[in-house]
């Protein structure tokens, strides 16, 4: 596992703790979803169907996703090139 993927799982731990603990303790929403924002903004994934705004290609993604890894759809949704054809 490298480096960066360590230090991911690390803080996205950190961030499960503060779930965990707002669902029993009662802490407050907004630090919770303040850090679960940031940690998205370090970690996300670039892909295409969330670059657009049509909701057909969105679908078509989204259906994709259920059954297969990420990885595969974007592959294949690039593949296709869905931009291109509606």
């Amino acid at each position: 596992m490298t480096c960066q993927k360590n230090i991911a799982l690390r803080r996205f731990g950190k961030i499960y703790e503060e779930l965990m603990h707002m669902i029993v303790g009662g802490r407050k929403k907004e630090k919770f979803v303040k850090n679960l924002l940031a940690w998205h903004a370090e970690n996300k994934r670039i892909f295409s169907w969330r670059q657009t705004k049509n909701s057909f290609h969105i679908l078509i993604a989204e259906i994709m996703l259920q059954k297969t890894d990420a990885k595969k759809v974007s592959e294949i949704y690039d593949g296709a090139q869905y931009s291109k054809n509606p």
